[in-house]
């Protein structure tokens, strides 16, 4: 898997997160993923195969497996393995395992755990994929040469993030986002670049469309308006056109509903 393709991906839902017991031997099997899997062993080891190739997952690596991914594992030491399962928007560019360099045992165990955490105790979906993000922005910018930033960086634009998240609905700028981070506009935009993989407006639409994922699958509004001006867009017709853009669909072709929705 690319890391570029692992940077454009939109989550649309955690499955399931957890911490699970491995004993030596365990899970010998084959496996089909039917989603997007992070594994990560804070403790112990163990061994993936997949398209002819070896991987070892321990506390120095996170194994990402796209969905449709056939592999098979074999823990070879005993230890934990804490598991995330989520789906995104498109399928994978393809369906190979990646084995990633982490963050290190304590960061990573701890950004893992935000996710687990959040899952156990109900969080709000967006809350939850807010921390999922996270953790994949932590993961991909020590692994991608091109996209390489200093750890620290990411810590200084988290502050947007993290508003962006609780604050989509609102009318959002950089000049509001650089003040945040206590940053010059210029510099800012630089590092959110080089940690996201785009502009903090691109970072913006992308969660409001998400967002507005969410409301139509779950029906609570009526109208494509009334979604619209819940995640921050003024105007229907340009909400629609990007929604299309991000999806491939327009917003009243994204989910079947009856009864019908209006404009």
């Amino acid at each position: 898997m690319r890391i570029d393709g692992l940077y454009q991906m939109i989550i649309t839902e955690i499955a399931s997160a957890y911490t699970l017991s491995m004993q030596v031997d365990d899970f010998r099997r084959i496996h089909t993923a039917d989603t997007w899997t992070l594994c990560f062993f804070p403790q112990g080891e163990a061994e993936y195969y997949c398209d002819g190739n070896r991987y070892t997952a321990n506390a120095d690596s996170v194994i990402v497996i796209p969905e449709g991914c056939n592999y098979r594992y074999q823990c070879t030491q005993s230890g934990q393995m804490q598991v995330i399962y989520f789906k995104t928007l498109k399928p994978p560019e393809d369906n190979l395992l990646s084995c990633l360099k982490s963050a290190g045992k304590d960061k990573t165990t701890r950004r893992f755990a935000e996710v687990l955490e959040a899952k156990r105790t109900g969080e709000a979906p967006l809350e939850c994929m807010m921390h999922l993000y996270n953790l994949l922005e932590m993961i991909l910018s020590g692994n991608a040469k091109n996209r390489y930033a200093p750890k620290s960086n990411y810590e200084k634009i988290r502050p947007a993030i993290e508003y962006i998240y609780r604050n989509y609905h609102t009318e959002i700028s950089n000049d509001l986002l650089c003040e945040l981070c206590g940053l010059s506009n210029q510099y800012f935009r630089k590092l959110f670049s080089e940690n996201c993989g785009g502009s903090p407006m691109a970072y913006v639409t992308k969660v409001r469309i998400e967002n507005a994922m969410q409301i139509l699958e779950s029906g609570e509004y009526e109208t494509i308006s009334k979604v619209a001006q819940a995640v921050g867009f003024a105007d229907v017709y340009h909400f629609s056109k990007i929604f299309k853009k991000h999806t491939g669909v327009s917003p009243k072709n994204y989910v079947k509903r009856e009864p019908k929705v209006q404009e």
